[in-house]
């Protein structure tokens, strides 16, 4: 059913993924990434940082990421808690 009237195009933006007009969100590297070897993870490495309450370290060992490195939480067997790397610091082997 032709009614003569002309059909009205609505223009339709790319979506940039942003909203109200923000700018684009940029990724600046120096201040994002805290791997070991970056800026940001060196000095964030100099600090200590809550991983954890006492109830999330128990007698089963617990793998964690803290700052982009793999660690392991456990208590040991006097009740203290305890946080370590999973490799031999001599060998490099998984404990």
């Amino acid at each position: 059913m032709n009614t003569g009237a002309p059909h009205r195009v609505i223009p339709i933006a790319q979506d940039t993924g942003t909203a109200y007009g923000r700018p684009t969100p940029t990724h600046m590297q120096e201040l994002a990434e805290v791997g070991p070897g970056t800026p940001m993870g060196e000095l964030l490495r100099r600090y200590w940082h809550p991983i954890g309450v006492t109830a999330d370290a128990s007698e089963v060992p617990r793998k964690l990421k803290v700052l982009g490195e793999d660690l392991i939480l456990f208590r040991d067997t006097t009740g203290r808690p305890g946080l370590l790397y999973p490799h031999c610091a001599h060998r490099g082997t998984s404990l």
